[in-house]
Protein backbone atom coordinates (compact mmCIF):
# COMPACT_ATOMS: atom_id res chain seq x y z
CA UNK A 1 0.00 0.00 0.00
CA UNK A 2 1.46 3.29 -0.79
CA UNK A 3 -0.10 6.28 1.32
CA UNK A 4 -0.21 10.03 0.15
CA UNK A 5 0.20 12.57 3.10
CA UNK A 6 -0.62 16.27 1.57
CA UNK A 7 1.63 18.14 3.81
CA UNK A 8 0.04 21.37 5.56
CA UNK A 9 1.04 24.35 3.69
CA UNK A 10 3.61 26.75 5.59
CA UNK A 11 3.17 30.29 6.24
CA UNK A 12 5.45 32.95 6.78
CA UNK A 13 5.00 36.18 8.84
CA UNK A 14 6.59 39.37 6.84
CA UNK A 15 7.21 42.85 7.02
CA UNK A 16 5.83 45.71 4.53
CA UNK A 17 8.87 48.46 3.91
CA UNK A 18 6.09 50.74 3.24
CA UNK A 19 3.39 50.84 6.16
CA UNK A 20 5.42 48.24 8.39
CA UNK A 21 2.35 46.22 9.33
CA UNK A 22 3.02 42.38 9.59
CA UNK A 23 1.08 39.92 7.74
CA UNK A 24 1.04 36.43 6.91
CA UNK A 25 1.75 34.91 3.75
CA UNK A 26 1.33 31.23 2.37
CA UNK A 27 4.97 29.66 1.18
CA UNK A 28 5.24 29.68 -2.33
CA UNK A 29 7.27 27.12 -4.36
CA UNK A 30 8.05 30.31 -7.17
CA UNK A 31 11.57 30.82 -7.69
CA UNK A 32 10.42 34.53 -7.23
CA UNK A 33 10.27 35.64 -3.67
CA UNK A 34 7.85 38.44 -3.94
CA UNK A 35 4.69 39.68 -2.33
CA UNK A 36 2.36 42.16 -2.44
CA UNK A 37 1.18 43.89 0.73
CA UNK A 38 -2.95 43.82 1.24
CA UNK A 39 -2.57 47.05 2.89
CA UNK A 40 -1.19 49.03 0.82
CA UNK A 41 -0.98 46.82 -1.94
CA UNK A 42 3.26 47.53 -2.54
CA UNK A 43 5.07 44.71 -4.59
CA UNK A 44 8.21 43.73 -2.72
CA UNK A 45 10.61 41.39 -2.05
CA UNK A 46 10.79 39.17 0.64
CA UNK A 47 13.40 40.59 2.88
CA UNK A 48 13.33 39.30 6.22
CA UNK A 49 10.89 36.16 6.98
CA UNK A 50 10.28 36.94 11.25
CA UNK A 51 8.38 33.89 11.82
CA UNK A 52 7.44 30.10 9.72
CA UNK A 53 5.11 27.28 10.49
CA UNK A 54 1.33 26.84 10.99
CA UNK A 55 -1.01 29.23 9.79
CA UNK A 56 -2.41 29.55 13.53
CA UNK A 57 0.93 30.42 14.83
CA UNK A 58 2.27 32.73 12.06
CA UNK A 59 -1.45 34.93 12.79
CA UNK A 60 -0.86 34.60 16.42
CA UNK A 61 2.95 35.94 15.93
CA UNK A 62 2.19 38.55 13.33
CA UNK A 63 -0.70 39.95 15.88
CA UNK A 64 2.02 40.00 18.44
CA UNK A 65 4.10 41.76 16.34
CA UNK A 66 1.56 44.85 15.13
CA UNK A 67 0.41 44.81 18.87
CA UNK A 68 3.86 45.55 20.10
CA UNK A 69 4.16 47.77 17.05
CA UNK A 70 1.36 49.95 18.13
CA UNK A 71 1.94 50.18 21.18
CA UNK A 72 5.37 52.04 20.35
CA UNK A 73 4.08 54.14 18.24
CA UNK A 74 1.84 55.33 20.71
CA UNK A 75 4.27 55.71 23.34
CA UNK A 76 6.30 57.65 20.77
CA UNK A 77 3.12 59.97 20.17
CA UNK A 78 2.52 60.36 23.36
CA UNK A 79 5.57 61.43 24.64
CA UNK A 80 5.69 63.60 21.81
CA UNK A 81 2.53 65.45 22.93
CA UNK A 82 4.01 65.70 26.55
CA UNK A 83 7.04 67.49 25.30
CA UNK A 84 4.72 69.53 23.09
CA UNK A 85 2.63 70.38 26.20
CA UNK A 86 5.98 70.67 28.53
CA UNK A 87 7.28 73.45 26.00
CA UNK A 88 3.23 74.80 25.45
CA UNK A 89 3.44 76.02 29.39
CA UNK A 90 6.83 76.92 29.46
CA UNK A 91 6.16 79.79 26.60
CA UNK A 92 3.02 80.87 28.40
CA UNK A 93 5.14 80.94 31.32
CA UNK A 94 7.58 83.12 30.24
CA UNK A 95 4.70 85.69 28.70
CA UNK A 96 3.34 85.82 32.05
CA UNK A 97 6.48 86.94 33.31
CA UNK A 98 6.73 89.27 30.91
CA UNK A 99 3.95 91.90 31.55
CA UNK A 100 4.91 92.05 35.22
CA UNK A 101 8.43 93.08 34.57
CA UNK A 102 7.06 95.81 32.09
CA UNK A 103 4.39 96.74 34.83
CA UNK A 104 7.45 97.32 37.43
CA UNK A 105 9.65 99.38 34.70
CA UNK A 106 6.51 101.50 34.06
CA UNK A 107 5.52 102.44 37.95
CA UNK A 108 9.02 103.37 38.20
CA UNK A 109 8.98 105.74 35.69
CA UNK A 110 6.29 107.54 37.59
CA UNK A 111 7.79 107.53 40.77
Amino acid sequence: NFFHFQTMPEYQVLRCVQCSAFQVHQCKQAAAKRWQCSLCGLKQSYLRVYAQGAAKACREAAQSFNMRRGEAEQAAAQEEADYAHTDEAQSQQQQSEKPQQDSKIDWNVFL
